[in-house]
């Protein structure tokens, strides 16, 4: 009987000794424990929808674990190319602008100088029309820009033409189109064909038509 109670009171004592060794849960443990969870929950739920919030949240699981406030960075918008629309032709030496019709598809030009002034021209061509022009046999080809056969577009001082009319020239003979600050831009048309072929001579007056629509809506570059 003695041996017995002595055995249970050692039992006793054993499990006692192990209540008083196991470690009480503070109820900040729990808490701490249980926002890691949300946390985990929402990192994998972020994760699977957007990858690229992984290193977002991977920060904020920092800011928590120690303790130190979240500062979310600064993003720099990445800057959008700029781009003119497929119909707008600029034209740098003149800084004009024109927005051409259908029917210039590959305009090009040569700019033109004046002596003794700050005038400037642009003689034009297209790439269809030398294109067409040179499977025309036997001829000298001059529907190429150096030519202009398509006529030009010049920006004309409002002082050249000041003077051409105290002068009694009328200078410039060609149409007047439009005033743009203190110049005329004006249009001149083709002097004659610029090929032996009828057709090339008619698609050459096709354009120049067209030219001059698109120097109605010349404005400045900037």
């Amino acid at each position: 009987m003695n041996a017995n109670h002595k055995k249970d009171t050692e039992t006793e004592t054993i499990v006692s000794s192990s209540h008083k060794n196991r470690k009480k849960i503070s109820p900040r443990a729990i808490s701490i424990a249980s926002v890691a969870l949300v946390i985990v929950i929402i990192t994998t739920y972020y994760f699977l929808i957007n990858p690229s919030n992984l290193t977002k949240i991977t920060n904020q699981i920092i800011s928590v674990v120690t303790n130190t406030p979240y500062i979310e960075p600064i993003q720099t918008p990445t800057p959008t190319p700029i781009t003119k629309p497929a119909n707008i032709f600029l034209i740098p030496e003149l800084n004009l602008k024109l927005t051409l019709p259908d029917g210039l598809d590959g305009l090009k030009y040569k700019v033109i100088t004046f002596a003794n002034s700050n005038d400037m021209a642009a003689g034009f061509t297209t790439s269809t029309l030398e294109q067409m022009d040179s499977k025309v046999p036997n001829t000298i080809h001059y529907c190429t820009a150096d030519n202009g056969p398509l006529g030009g577009i010049s920006r004309i001082a409002q002082a050249t033409v000041d003077n051409s009319i105290a002068n009694g020239t009328n200078y410039p003979s060609n149409i007047k189109i439009k005033k743009i600050d203190s110049t005329y831009i004006t249009y001149e048309g083709p002097q004659g064909g610029c090929s032996n072929s009828k057709d090339v001579n008619d698609l050459m007056n096709e354009q120049a038509n067209l030219l001059k629509m698109a120097a109605e809506t010349a404005t400045n570059i900037k």
